[in-house]
């Protein structure tokens, strides 16, 4: 006869269920059709992250891409050590193959061969305004750059995917976390005037004053803060008179000891008509 109890205690009519392992290939197939990772759970949205990085040979632990939710699609984004990884992998080089200034946007067309002497062409293109004149045109030339090297690299690699440079500039784009909280919206930039207008309603006479006072800064703190007294006037000021502020804040920060990162400090902003 079998034990029907044991210990004097009656056996369980609960009944403990394991369940099956998450599907990662039913996942993928779901993102590959959809191109969307919304309905993924967290574990399922790392392990095709995992998956991603793994088919191109990317280090997953150097976070190489992010999550973005566009057009109410979750989807991955390159950061810049994607691009990094994958000309080193693939011995991609990159060379410049025109560069032009048409309609106050300056665009720049590379080449990338890599090692197998594959070929792939793209474009990087900026607002500029009129001229690349001074610092400022330098680092719009470098941003400009930076956009059309890191999208050729992808591109060559076959990662049909946006890049940070690009993501930036994607008003009302929403960067998420893996579990797809938010972190932070992609905020339109303000319309800026053009200088015929900031001579009309007398911005020149703010232009001139803001100026004068990052020339006459005796140290990098206060110079500092006249640039900070400044924000709401430079986030709507004509594009041209913003990149000569900006000029001269960033050579007197560096005259008092102060590198800026070019990168940052100047801000890609609408362009008005001059």
């Amino acid at each position: 006869m079998s034990k029907l109890f044991e210990d004097g205690q009656a056996p369980s009519s609960e009944l403990t269920v394991t369940p099956p392992q998450d599907d990662i290939g039913a996942a993928m197939e779901r993102v590959m059709v959809s191109g969307d990772l919304s309905p993924l759970t967290p574990m399922q949205r790392s392990q095709y992250y995992m998956r991603v990085c793994e088919s191109v040979g990317l280090n997953p632990y150097t976070k190489p891409f992010a999550y973005i939710k566009l057009n109410n699609k979750l989807t991955l984004y390159a950061l810049r050590d994607c691009a990094d990884q994958l000309r080193r992998l693939r011995g991609i080089s990159i060379e410049i193959v025109d560069r032009k200034l048409t309609d106050g946007f300056l665009s720049v067309h590379v080449r990338a061969t890599d090692k197998d002497g594959r070929k792939d062409e793209d474009y990087g293109v900026v607002p500029v305004g009129a001229t690349l004149a001074g610092e400022a045109g330098a680092n719009l030339i470098m941003k400009c750059l930076t956009k059309a090297k890191r999208r050729v690299t992808l591109s060559i690699c076959g990662l049909g995917m946006l890049d940070e440079t690009e993501v930036s500039s994607i008003a009302g784009a929403e960067i998420v976390d893996v579990e797809g909280k938010h972190l932070a919206t992609v905020e339109a930039p303000p319309k800026r005037k053009s200088s015929a207008e900031g001579k009309r309603d007398g911005s020149v006479k703010v232009f001139n004053e803001a100026r004068a006072k990052i020339v006459a800064a005796t140290g990098a703190i206060e110079c500092k803060e006249v640039w900070d007294s400044y924000a709401a006037f430079l986030s709507s000021a004509p594009r041209g008179w913003y990149d000569t502020l900006n000029e001269d804040y960033v050579m007197h920060m560096k005259g008092f000891g102060v590198d800026l990162d070019p990168q940052e400090q100047s801000e890609l902003m609408p362009q008005a008509a001059e």
